[in-house]
């Protein structure tokens, strides 16, 4: 340990040089100033008689009191910062926010979209998007507020990032769709030079699930975590903290009807097709779990199922495998003909009586690389409830890179157990197994034509060598 003497002089220095700074901030008016500084203290380094050491020590202190500047120069998250304490209500939370921001508590929670049918059961409209961090946040709250949904589950929310503006979209999202929201955390984006502007951090990333009824919050993280964040984020110039995380919430519709229990996930897309069954399999065990008690599920999010076409000549995506063993089947053709499929029972990933209304074929989520990468990578799985509308928003990926899912649900008034899920299971196993029947054509569709495309250029290429070889 340095003696007190020396540390009480480095100490005075530093004053001193950030004194200077605050007085000159630009670095060709302060470097003079801060030589200056240096060789007045090297004056003095070798001079060993105590009383003009203290005489020298009180009139540097003096000095330093006599320029102190009236409004000095505070780092954005110190104390009295601009930023100081900006993000301390979330990190006391540990990654779970709830906002409550709707406009009043009714004792029948159920209000809207609810109409008059002859089953009287509750008609529920649902929402999957992920909106790609919020870049254009204020058209994604126009575009659902006229949607009119009751419940929502986003992926990609930003808090406080500089890429998008360093807003707080959980809380504009709550506020102005009058919504009880849940948000959870995945990442803390490390602000770093290292970072393009459009993805540059300095706060949170994560999923929210907005309601216009009573929820119970709850998030579990990941047994499986395919990328190492932590570690490798910065390979991929997004250097970060977290890693993935299940969200879910138990939403009490009205007092006359059973709870719904809603997921809300994110699944890794820096892996290959082994990396996401892992993240299914943690998914499908959660739901299991507790399906007895809440047998009416929703289980949507963003699952990254696109390690097919072009993404399998890039190691940066497809990491298994499945890379070259999937070929000719685009990977959520490969879920249903593998696992989705009642026929091909797997006791470790059960995703009995899941219903997704879109095609696993034609309904792409996202496309890039002109159309030659189309992929269906957002999920609305429906457990045990009747799927009454599906369509599609943001077609023309003006929003954000994926387009938004909108699912109109069923929810019967009255719980009654067995006959009315084992019937739930088995029109699910008629649609899957239908699909499935599409997906075998496309693949038959898809190898006749490589197969056709090879035949080709064989004929052509023995044509010209006959012609031309002499």
């Amino acid at each position: 340990m340095l003696p007190a003497h020396t540390r009480h002089v480095q100490r005075l220095y530093k004053q001193a040089l950030s004194s200077a700074q605050n007085w000159y901030p630009l670095i060709d008016s302060y470097r003079p100033i801060a030589l200056a500084i240096r060789y007045s203290f090297e004056l003095n380094r070798n001079e060993t008689n105590p009383v003009k050491l203290q005489s020298i020590l009180s009139d540097t202190e003096e000095q330093l009191l006599k320029y102190k500047h009236p409004l000095p120069y505070r780092y954005p998250t110190a104390v009295d910062g601009s930023k100081y304490e900006r993000n301390q209500w979330f990190e006391k939370n540990r990654n779970i926010v709830t906002l409550d921001r709707r406009p009043q508590k009714l004792d029948q929670t159920y209000s809207t979209n609810q109409s008059e049918t002859q089953s009287n059961n509750f008609q529920i409209k649902t929402c999957c998007w992920n909106i790609e961090r919020g870049y254009k946040i204020d058209l994604i709250i126009e575009q659902l507020k006229q949607l009119d949904v009751d419940i929502i589950c986003l992926q990609e929310l930003d808090i406080f990032n500089e890429r998008s503006g360093n807003t707080n979209q959980f809380e504009m999202l709550c506020t102005s769709l009058q919504m009880f929201g849940f948000y959870a955390s995945e990442f803390k984006e490390i602000k770093s030079n290292i970072r393009t502007k459009d993805l540059q951090g300095g706060g949170f990333h994560g999923n929210a699930i907005l309601s216009k009824y009573d929820m119970k919050c709850f998030l579990v993280e990941h047994e499986h975590q395919p990328y190492n964040w932590a570690k490798d984020g910065h390979t991929l110039g997004q250097p970060r903290i977290g890693g993935r995380y299940i969200q879910y919430a138990v939403i009490k519709v009205d007092e006359n009807a059973p709870e719904i229990l809603c997921f809300n996930t994110h699944f890794e897309c820096f892996s290959g097709i082994d990396g996401r069954l892992g993240q299914l399999t943690d998914l499908a065990y959660l739901s299991n779990k507790i399906r007895k008690e809440y047998p009416f599920q929703l289980l949507y999010g963003d699952m990254n199922t696109f390690a097919h076409s072009i993404a399998r000549l890039s190691p940066k995506y497809c990491t298994d495998k499945y890379r070259f063993l999937s070929l000719f089947v685009l990977e959520p053709e490969f879920w249903y003909k593998n696992i989705l499929n009642p026929k091909k029972y797997v006791p470790h990933i059960n995703c009995s009586g899941w219903v997704d209304p879109f095609d696993p074929t034609t309904d792409y989520t996202i496309t890039n690389h002109w159309g030659l990468m189309k992929a269906k990578t957002d999920w609305t799985f429906v457990l045990n409830m009747d799927i009454t509308c599906h369509h599609m928003l943001n077609d023309d990926f003006e929003l954000s890179d994926h387009k938004g899912l909108i699912v109109n649900i069923e929810l019967p008034v009255s719980f009654k157990k067995d006959p009315e899920i084992e019937k739930s299971e088995f029109k699910s196993k008629e649609i899957i197994e239908r699909n499935i029947g599409k997906i075998n054509t496309h693949i038959s569709m898809r190898i006749g034509f490589t197969f056709g495309v090879f035949m080709g250029i064989g004929l052509i290429s023995s044509f010209l060598i006959k012609r031309f070889w002499k």
